[in-house]
């Protein structure tokens, strides 16, 4: 008899202990599913973040590449000068100053900003210094050449119908030589 109280004590707690393991069991069978679901959903996202990444970064060729035409464009009609390439490229690029210097670029008036021949060489006349330096070497050439003062050279070189593109653009800079 006491036996067979210890043995129906055992079997309670066996049953219970049995419960409690189909209880556990069941709940890990609830989480493995669970683990399935959140890990085809992070595989899901794994490859849409992959996807959006490869967009991106096509995105980003893309608009550089159109930045650059833009510059390219700018610079060819005149709207920019070769110096000024950078600091525009540099507003192009940042998201609160793009639509502003775009508009700039639209509106600018054209610039000679192409090289022109003088005398057989190539004169950029793009930038201020540029035109200073084409013409204080002209003046300096005129001078060795007819041995003669820097007024007189000047005269000269203004004379010279060589050099009327490079007044032509020193006069106004908005204005292609002829």
């Amino acid at each position: 008899t006491a036996n067979a109280a210890k043995v129906q004590e055992n079997e309670t707690a066996l049953q219970t202990a049995n419960a409690a393991k189909a209880d556990i069991e069941t709940k890990l069978t609830t989480a493995n599913a669970q683990l399935v679901t959140i890990t085809a959903e992070r595989d899901g996202l794994t490859t849409a973040n992959a996807t959006l990444t490869t967009a991106n970064a096509a995105h980003t060729t893309e608009v550089t590449a159109l930045r650059t035409g833009v510059l390219n464009l700018a610079e060819k009609k005149g709207a920019i000068t070769p110096a000024e390439r950078e600091s525009f490229a540099t507003r192009l690029s940042t998201a609160n100053t793009a639509a502003a210097t775009l508009a700039e670029l639209l509106t600018r008036k054209a610039m000679h900003t192409a090289p022109v021949e003088i005398n057989g060489n190539r004169v950029d006349l793009s930038t201020a210094n540029a035109r200073a330096s084409a013409l204080e070497g002209a003046v300096a050439k005129r001078m060795k050449d007819d041995v003669c003062d820097r007024d007189t050279a000047f005269a000269r070189v203004q004379a010279d119908p060589a050099f009327a593109p490079l007044f032509a653009t020193m006069a106004d800079p908005t204005k292609k030589a002829a």
